[in-house]
């Protein structure tokens, strides 16, 4: 997470930011992933952004965006 926050952000220590994160976080346990209508991914992930059923969910605009930014 780090070596990403480094390559990703500004912060001035990213160690430090990392572990602050990771910090008595437990594993999301398992998650399914499938693939939207739209083509976006999506997953049933209690915290996750791509669950359009979440508490963080995003609108499938948004969720289509980030697929095609992340795409490789």
């Amino acid at each position: 997470m780090a070596a990403a926050l480094r390559a990703r952000t500004r912060v001035g220590e990213p160690e430090r930011l990392a572990a602050a994160l990771l910090e008595e976080q437990g594993p999301c346990g398992p998650v399914h992933r499938t693939a939207a209508p739209d083509g976006y991914r999506t997953n049933d992930g209690e915290y996750s952004f791509r669950n359009p059923a979440g508490a963080y969910a995003r609108d499938a605009a948004r969720l289509e965006r980030i697929a095609r930014a992340l795409a490789p």
